[in-house]
Formats: structure tokens, sequence, C-alpha cells
């Protein structure tokens, strides 16, 4: 942990614990991390003298490349737990932390597997733009299934869109039935924009 104003955490205060996989109360990747900082002084807690250890937890949906931190400060169990809110610098730790496990490609696969086969109850995909991307999400349950920059999708902005999965080749497909347009991303290693190619 650097000695400035906000006691930032670093890359060598985390040591990966568990990793969850999909976590639906967050819609994101979830990862669980031994903190090897002086707990106490960083959350304004007091858990070292009560013998309590502490954790962190990481969320990350690699669609929205943002990354959500709590804090939980444990016996055998979590005795309580706490939102943290990162600075930018911390965020960017964090991401590199998580891209330690896997990389992007490999977490997108991760992600959609997960979500379509164990916890997609129901789909209702719409498109929309925030800031210059243009992203799928859920609109049942509000979660972000892709993601793209390509002008092209412009198009698509408001409109149904299908997801399909191939669990098989671990393929996922999205498509705007209305436009007759398709984009198939196929997380595989070294292709860093899977989704470029649409196809009318």
């Amino acid at each position: 942990m650097k000695n400035d104003i906000f006691n930032t955490i670093e890359k060598s205060d985390l040591d990966l614990f568990e990793v969850i996989g999909f976590d639906k109360e967050h819609n994101a990747l979830g990862f669980i991390y031994d903190v090897a900082f002086n707990a106490d002084r960083k959350f304004g807690i007091n858990a070292e003298d009560k013998g309590y250890m502490v954790q962190m937890a990481l969320h990350y949906n690699p669609f929205v490349e943002d990354v959500r931190a709590s804090y939980a400060v444990c016996d055998n169990e979590p005795v309580y737990e706490r939102e943290y809110l990162p600075t930018d610098e911390e965020k960017e730790v964090f991401k590199e932390k998580i891209h330690e496990w896997q990389e992007d490609f490999e977490l997108k696969r991760e992600f959609i597997r997960d979500y379509v086969l164990h916890f997609a109850k129901e789909m209702n995909l719409s498109c929309e733009m925030n800031n210059e991307v243009f992203q799928i999400r859920n609109m049942a349950d509000n979660c972000i299934v892709f993601s793209s920059k390509e002008p092209e999708m412009e198009q698509w902005v408001g409109k149904a869109v299908v997801l399909e999965f191939d669990e098989k080749n671990d393929k996922a497909t999205v498509s705007c039935p209305e436009l007759g347009m398709r984009v198939e991303f196929i997380p595989v290693e070294n292709t860093e924009s899977e989704d470029e190619e649409i196809e009318m």
C-alpha cells in the first residue's frame, strides 16, 4: 500500500483466494482476494485487535470494463461487509490483478458461457449507446452482454436483439432480426476485436 494521501492499494497487496465465477447479484465475474496491507488503516476499522481477517471482493464485467469492489471482515464467515469506492488508480490495479488470472478474451468467454447457460432466465435484449460505445443489455435483469465501437452498430440502437450461444464451440452470436444483421464473436487468443465482423 502506498504511503500517499489515499493509502492507495497496489498489486502486491492482493493475493487471489477464490474465483467465484459469474455472480448474479452483481451481473459480473467475482473474485475474492486476501489482503496484504494494513486493512485497519485503509478502511478505518479495528479488525486486527479483534482477531478478524479482511478480504476484498472484486466484480468485473469484461464488456463494460468497470470493476466494483467491497471488503469483508471475516471470522469463519463474513461478519461485516461494505462497498469500497476505489480511486481511478486502484481501479486499474484491480483490473490488472483480474487479468493476471485470465486474459480479456477468456474473461468474456467465461462470462457469456456462465450467464447464458446458468443465469439468464429471460432474454429481452436491446442495443443502446453509452459514451460512444454500443452496448447490448438484457432489460430483464440489466446485464450487459456485449459491447462494440463499430459505427454500423448505430443502426441497432433501440431495436430488439437476439443472443445465441454455441456451447460446443464456445461461440456467441448477437443479431438484429429487424435489420437482418448479425455479429459473431468468438473469444479466441490474439483476437483483439472479435466483435468487428458484422454480417448482413
